[in-house]
């Protein structure tokens, strides 16, 4: 189980790190206003905020079919609720 939240993880913070690279020209237009420290900084937060998420499931959920539903279905909410407040503006 170690190994696959390992190679999961590391594989989450490569494309997050090119994410945060391809699209590096956004966070330097964005004003501060919008954000709680910096554009930058609050992706970072962000990450840290889902990968402890992803962490604890882990941890505490022994099932992994469990956590896929438990991600699946929350990443469907994310994706909702970003269309709902940023697609309708």
């Amino acid at each position: 189980m170690v190994k696959y939240l390992l190679i999961g993880t590391g594989s989450l913070v490569v494309l997050w790190a090119a994410a945060l690279l391809v699209n590096f020209p956004i966070y330097q237009e964005t004003t501060v206003q919008g954000t709680i420290i910096h554009p930058i900084v609050d992706g970072i937060l962000f990450f840290g905020l889902i990968f402890g998420f992803i962490w604890l499931l882990a941890s505490v959920i022994k099932d992994r079919k469990r956590i896929n539903l438990i991600l699946s279905g929350t990443g469907v909410v994310t994706l909702v609720l970003i269309f709902v407040f940023f697609a309708m503006r």
